[in-house]
């Protein structure tokens, strides 16, 4: 799928979500809503692949923890989404908490730091991106034959990371990635409802936490077998 000429040197860099990064910190503190963390954490994501299509590993490890944050409330957020007045008092109470707690992290000066530090990080080589992304399809395929062989919420969240991460590094090698959207959104949906289910209680089984039904994961299934048809190596 990639192809063999590099693409315009500015897919290489860092830049756009960098600077989109910086702009969304600056506004959080007056707008810290559900939108807005969502975009957040895209941007963490996509800055994520491209540091490991680098092979900067020390940014990552400091934009992992950063996005661990980000995530754990928006996932706290797609609960109050899901629920809506049903949401328990204390859940909201909790949620909003989080929030704060996350704003004041997010306007700490290691953050501050790590903003003017990726500043610095020079733009990618294509021919060693190439390779990284190579290794990110064989991951994507290895996820893929343990969710159809051992169908499992768990082994669903590991191809839905696998393939978020591919279809980001396509991204930033110029590719399309208009063949992945379909798993990708069906994958999502199955983590929603899985995080839902976590933070869910079913009054009729004493408090256990609700399973999502088990057709919706046999879709996770399905949607990877017709993927994989048309999953081609990326130049690999």
């Amino acid at each position: 799928m990639i192809p063999p000429r590099a693409p315009h040197p500015l897919l290489l860099r860092n830049d756009f979500w960098r600077i989109r990064f910086a702009q969304w910190l600056k506004t959080i503190p007056d707008d810290a809503s559900p939108e807005r963390l969502h975009e957040l954490r895209g941007a963490l994501g996509r800055l994520m692949v491209w540091l490991r299509l680098a092979d900067h590993t020390g940014f990552r490890t400091r934009l992992r923890d950063l996005r661990r944050e980000v995530g754990a409330v928006r996932d706290l957020d797609v609960v109050h989404e899901q629920l809506g007045s049903a949401t328990p008092v204390g859940l909201v109470a909790e949620i909003e908490r989080q929030r704060t707690l996350l704003v004041r992290r997010l306007q700490s000066p290691a953050v501050e730091r790590l903003v003017r530090d990726l500043e610095e990080v020079p733009p990618l080589n294509f021919e060693s991106a190439r390779a990284a992304a190579c290794g990110l399809f064989r991951k994507v395929r290895s996820a893929g034959k343990k969710l159809r062989n051992s169908p499992s919420p768990e082994s669903a969240h590991r191809l839905r990371r696998k393939l978020r991460d591919y279809r980001f590094a396509l991204e930033w090698m110029g590719e399309k990635t208009k063949p992945l959207r379909p798993l990708l959104q069906t994958l999502g949906d199955f983590n929603d409802q899985q995080i839902l289910a976590r933070h869910s209680l079913d009054s009729t089984t004493d408090g256990e936490a609700l399973e999502p039904p088990a057709e919706d994961l046999e879709q996770c299934v399905h949607g990877w077998r017709r993927l994989r048809k048309r999953l081609d190596p990326p130049g690999c």
